[in-house]
């Protein structure tokens, strides 16, 4: 009588937990949806595609073709494999409140904001490499003991 009262509570212990899971994985789902992610990662494919049609490597494509490997793709597929890494870092308490915050007011901004700030980020980047770049290029010269003057222009010309 023991073991099969062990062996129900373990059935009905490993179904709850079964439906727990199927229950985070839900709301993971939900997460990447309302969080921008989901739209994110069709955006990133149909760049990628973009990317390969200017590729030396696929110039003998035939027209069209990278756009019909658009319409194959399978998303949720794709989007399901992002369920075990969200599972592996947060409980399923911390999905529910990312969620909670994605979809609040300052949420919504943030997402609204957020490729705005990464295109300000990127060209902010850029200019303060270019800087970085000629800074060490002229401390290299100096303790070479190689100075370069600027070039003049020539007004006349």
């Amino acid at each position: 009588m023991k073991v099969i009262t062990v062996i129900l509570f373990l059935l009905v212990s490993s179904t709850s937990f079964a439906q727990t899971d199927s229950t985070k994985a839900k709301d993971i789902k939900k997460l990447l949806e309302v969080s921008g992610t989901a739209k994110a990662v069709k955006t990133m494919m149909t760049q990628y595609m973009s990317m390969m049609k200017t590729s030396p490597v696929y110039k003998d494509a035939p027209a069209g073709f990278f756009d019909k490997v658009l319409t194959t793709i399978d998303y949720d597929e794709f989007i399901m494999l992002y369920v075990p890494i969200y599972d592996k870092h947060f409980t399923h308490s911390e999905i529910k409140e990312l969620i909670a915050y994605h979809e609040s007011p300052i949420g919504k901004k943030v997402i609204e904001k957020q490729p705005l700030i990464m295109s300000d980020s990127m060209q902010m980047g850029k200019e303060f490499g270019e800087k970085l770049g000629r800074k060490v290029y002229q401390q290299m010269q100096e303790e070479k003991g190689e100075t370069e003057e600027p070039e003049e222009e020539d007004e006349n010309k």
